[in-house]
């Protein structure tokens, strides 16, 4: 469902493009840059588990240590 949930935005945004639309009035590149510059910058400064973390957001599933780290990782 997620798939065809996307799917569905997708096209209903490039149909706003199309019709007269631009692209540059749904996505902002300078705060785009800005806020994944600045949430790498402090997990680098942080220390925490990038790879662990960003397949969390996936929805990765974890069991025992690697569930902790993640969960710790989270908290911080």
């Amino acid at each position: 469902m997620r798939i065809v949930g996307l799917l569905i935005v997708m096209v209903l945004v490039m149909m706003g493009v199309t019709n007269g639309g631009d692209l540059s009035h749904i996505v902002d590149v300078p705060s785009l840059i800005i806020v994944a510059g600045v949430t790498l910058g402090l997990c680098l400064q942080g220390g925490l588990p990038l790879g662990m973390v960003a397949k969390s957001l996936f929805g990765a599933e974890y069991q025992g240590a690697e569930l902790r780290a993640v969960i710790q990782a989270w908290q911080h």
